[in-house]
């Protein structure tokens, strides 16, 4: 209701009323003094300003502001995260490669196929390349934490060089 007051008062004002609504209005103002006190000050509001001198603007002012504010703000860019995508696109490819390798040591000419533990094949393969292994994280469980490990550690190493390269720019920006 308030809303519909509002835009009746600044429409009368503006002389923009149907004859029926200048009628609703004319009801409205007899009932309610505070929607004549609010036409009253709308009144010497709207006088003011048409008795007000306009100033017209310097030419080229628009330009120099524009300017002044480009100038002051720095500007926007889209941040191009290469390193992010060549560290994610290695980290793919050796997931592949490591899959590969383990393809070419484990084909299935050497091991049976419904019987095949990676941990097992890990206790045969790992102690010949690296005898100080401790074999005891070998297991199908271990192997799995070992690798959301590594995971979580590639994603640490991303967000760390990251951040590094954004606080060298914010240094290098105030030199």
């Amino acid at each position: 209701m308030k809303q519909h007051i509002d835009d009746l008062l600044n429409r009368y004002i503006d002389n923009d009323l149907s004859s029926s609504e200048l009628k609703e209005f004319k009801s409205l103002m007899e009932s309610d003094s505070e929607i004549l006190n609010k036409l009253k000050a709308l009144e010497v509001v709207d006088n003011t300003l048409h008795k007000m001198e306009v100033t017209k603007a310097p030419d080229g002012f628009t330009a120099k502001v524009m300017a002044k504010i480009s100038e002051t703000v720095p500007s926007i860019k889209v941040a191009n995260n290469k390193s992010f995508f060549i560290i994610l696109s290695s980290f793919i490819i050796m997931l592949f490669a490591g899959f590969g390798a383990s393809m070419l040591f484990l084909s299935p000419s050497k091991i049976e196929l419904e019987n095949f533990s990676l941990s097992e094949k890990m206790h045969e393969f790992l102690p010949s390349k690296i005898p100080s292994l401790n074999l005891s994280v070998l297991t199908d469980n271990g192997l799995m934490i070992s690798a959301i490990f590594a995971c979580v550690l590639i994603v640490f190493g991303i967000f760390i060089y990251d951040s590094h390269k954004n606080f060298k720019k914010k240094i290098n920006g105030f030199g």
